[in-house]
């Protein structure tokens, strides 16, 4: 399952309960979200996954310099392994704001 969760923008604390709930209801064995709010040693994707029983890996937050960040994580039933947290380059080649991660998944079945 892949979600964009829209950072921070309009309500999204009142949007938290029906995103964990939505996610529950899919029952996904592995989650991509997108726009994970980030805040100090608090981000979104750990809370879902600490709610859901999930592991959990982030990339690296960006805009954290005092302020609330964002992020790309990858949640699973099993635990993850990071490969890769690599910002995107620009069209000048020079590294971007935008970050991929790439995980791996120790799934009971390799």
């Amino acid at each position: 399952m892949t979600w964009n969760l829209w950072w921070r923008f309009g309500e999204f604390e009142r949007r938290h309960r029906a995103i964990v709930e939505v996610i529950r209801a899919a029952d996904a064995d592995v989650l991509c979200l997108q726009e994970v709010w980030v805040d100090g040693d608090d981000d979104l994707a750990r809370i879902i996954a600490d709610e859901l029983g999930f592991h959990s890996v982030r990339t690296t937050a960006i805009g954290t310099n005092g302020r609330v960040g964002f992020a790309n994580a990858v949640l699973a039933r099993w635990p993850l392994d990071v490969i890769a947290d690599e910002a995107f380059l620009r069209a000048d080649g020079a590294p971007g704001h935008r970050r991929v991660i790439a995980t791996t998944v120790a799934t009971p079945w390799g």
